[in-house]
């Protein structure tokens, strides 16, 4: 064997001796923590798990095997049956769950039990991970000790565009007031003018007039003198007087419209 590929299997054997005793440890500090709440099964369930499995047992780790040498079952023992292994496999995995967090990142190695399966997995969390992918920083420029500027939030961003607002509307008022305002004419009461004539004084006037300015049927038509002008005070203001003119030629009347 070359001395280079001898190297590479001690190397190979050395990782293999640590990864294997850094396992042991991190199974070691589980048990002896107050934080990892499981059950005396539990925990013997744990270490029967990973020692299998270190042992490059992990295909024997069935629910019959682990019942006859965890929970004390004999031969006879049904996994169907007996569904010990699989509820105390999930309680088992909740109690880890539940170490991890509370211990936080602290820690090399971590264990775990995937769903489905007995034989436990060991990985390193994602900042042990980063650790070893990356060169040594110094303290001072490690991302770590960096204090994140504070980035905008829902509030800033409302009250800034609340402000923004606030003079838009200060602006427009301020031009507003520089421009000139239309003048407005006051609206008079709306009003019709009408041409004297003279009419004659015969029985037919009231039609003629009628029929010759279209006038509506309701829109009363009055022949009187101007001295009995005083007897339409209580007249419609919507009316058309025919009063007796003496200036008029012939005798006849002249058309004029009654103000309110």
């Amino acid at each position: 064997m070359r001395p280079e590929k001898q190297r590479k299997v001690a190397e190979n054997q050395a990782d293999a001796l640590t990864s294997l005793s850094r396992i042991r440890q991190e199974l070691q500090d589980i048990l002896e923590n107050d934080q990892f709440r499981a059950t005396p099964k539990r925990r013997e369930m744990l270490k029967f798990l990973v020692e299998e499995t270190l042992a490059d047992r992990k295909e024997a780790l069935k629910g019959y095997a682990i019942g006859l040498a965890v929970f004390g079952r004999d031969e006879s023992f049904d996994p169907q049956t007996d569904p010990v292994v699989r509820l105390e496999a999930r309680r088992l995995r909740h109690d880890l769950d539940s170490y991890y967090i509370a211990r936080g990142g602290e820690g090399g190695v971590r264990i775990s039990i995937p769903k489905g399966q007995y034989a436990p997995k060991f990985h390193e969390p994602p900042e042990s991970l980063h650790a070893s992918e990356t060169a040594p920083q110094d303290a001072a420029s490690s991302p770590r000790n960096a204090v994140p500027l504070p980035g905008p939030t829902w509030l800033a961003w409302s009250i800034a565009l609340g402000t923004s607002a606030i003079a838009l509307l200060l602006l427009g008022a301020m031009i507003a007031s520089y421009l000139p305002v239309p003048r407005r004419e006051p609206l008079d009461k709306p009003t019709a003018s009408f041409r004297v004539i003279s009419v004659p004084a015969d029985a037919n006037t009231t039609g003629d007039i009628r029929a010759a300015l279209n006038l509506p049927e309701h829109l009363p038509v009055y022949f009187l003198d101007q001295k009995d002008l005083s007897k339409l005070s209580g007249a419609s203001q919507k009316s058309l007087l025919l009063i007796s003119h003496p200036d008029l030629p012939g005798g006849g009347f002249a058309l004029m419209q009654q103000k309110p």
